[in-house]
């Protein structure tokens, strides 16, 4: 009779037995091919030049974008500045009109309509930048005025603007043409 209190041995599973190759892959993935250490390190360190030369061509890329957007943007206010330099006489001749205009026809409609196109022009190229340099009863400075007479004044100080004799306009900190002006002595 047997012992109920001992108990029957079974045989053990058999482990399995784990193979190095891997099990076959799905559908779609590419079998990754057993190689040596030395293959490995080669293909690591190739793997790192390949990685170090893209992130060069990104940056290069990054760069040119940045370059190429300067001088896009530097371009644009060269042309903006050459067209508002056309422009200028215009207006000087609006100005001028506008001063020698006779007390008589002040009033006349055609006279306001022609004071309107003048604000309007003036209004569109400040739109685009342009402005006005103030240069009355200011320090002469050559980089804004152009000193074309010196004149003897009790009004203004030695140095300073006395008169204007042709606006000067500019766009930002760029002078598109400088003030000429009479300077006080």
């Amino acid at each position: 009779m047997k012992d109920e209190h001992v108990k029957e041995e079974q045989p053990e599973a058999p482990a399995e037995e784990v193979s190095e190759e891997p099990a076959s892959p799905a559908e779609g993935e590419q079998a990754v091919p057993k190689i040596g250490s030395e293959e490995a390190t080669s293909a690591e360190q190739q793997a790192a030049e390949y990685l170090a030369g893209w992130q060069r061509a990104l940056a290069e890329l990054a760069n040119y974008k940045k370059r190429t957007d300067r001088d896009r943007a530097l371009w644009q206010e060269t042309i903006r500045g050459d067209i508002l330099l056309e422009l200028l006489p215009v207006l000087d001749d609006f100005d001028r009109a506008q001063g020698n205009l006779p007390e008589s026809d002040a009033s006349q409609e055609w006279v306001n309509g022609i004071l309107l196109i003048h604000r309007k022009l003036t209004g569109q190229l400040e739109a685009l930048g342009l402005e006005e340099i103030n240069a009355l009863g200011e320090p002469f400075n050559p980089e804004w005025h152009e000193a074309v007479m010196q004149e003897d004044s009790d009004e203004h100080e030695s140095g300073a603007v006395s008169a204007v004799l042709r606006k000067g306009y500019r766009i930002g900190e760029k002078v598109l043409r400088p003030a000429l002006v009479r300077v006080a002595t």
